[in-house]
């Protein structure tokens, strides 16, 4: 477990979760003296994003004690709480039914007041920083063995930039075994 994720308490369980979940990050700011602030709540997937992974992160967000609440309709989030979901890749193929009306993820996410960031905005961010052009958030995640590797890459590369490229090239020399593997199984795949 990261030591930088945050634990929320659970008033019933949500999928696999049954008392607690973690969520990447959690802050508030308070935009002016005389607006209310603002809580923001950090998700990532480093995969592909499924309509199951929104609606997880969702029911996470309404049923924690810290960011839920009863309402007439039922469990909602509060007001102020704004829920940012960072993912790799958005499955197009995904469909969400509400109602009579089909959405793509992307809609349902934005009808659910969560922001969603996608790889290429993700990118802009670590070139804002200083990591060369070439450094990507797609190529880390293809060169990572697992989803813990590519946390641990991307927060080496945030604390140091210029080494940004060197990280990457040690990531397919460290998971030479796995590439290997992978390339096996797709050989064997084509033959039959």
């Amino acid at each position: 477990m990261d030591r930088r994720r945050i634990t929320l308490k659970l008033l019933r369980p949500t999928g696999e979760r049954k008392l607690f979940a973690e969520v990447d990050r959690v802050w508030t700011i308070q935009p002016s003296p005389i607006s209310q602030p603002v809580t923001y709540v950090l998700e990532c997937k480093w995969g592909l994003v499924r309509k199951e992974s929104l609606e997880g992160f969702l029911n996470v967000l309404k049923w924690s004690m810290d960011f839920g609440f009863d309402s007439q309709n039922g469990r909602m989030i509060k007001q102020g709480v704004i829920g940012i979901f960072a993912g790799t890749a958005f499955n197009p193929k995904d469909k969400v039914k509400v109602g009579s009306e089909v959405l793509s993820v992307a809609q349902y996410a934005a009808r659910m007041s969560i922001q969603l960031l996608k790889a290429s905005d993700l990118n802009e961010i670590l070139h804002k920083r200083g990591v060369h052009k070439s450094v990507t958030v797609q190529k880390i995640c293809t060169r990572a063995r697992n989803e813990v590797e590519v946390r641990e890459t991307l927060s080496k590369i945030w604390n140091e930039p210029n080494d940004a490229q060197e990280l990457t090239d040690q990531l397919v020399a460290k998971n030479a075994s796995v590439f290997d593997f992978e390339r096996q199984l797709e050989t064997a795949w084509r033959q039959e």
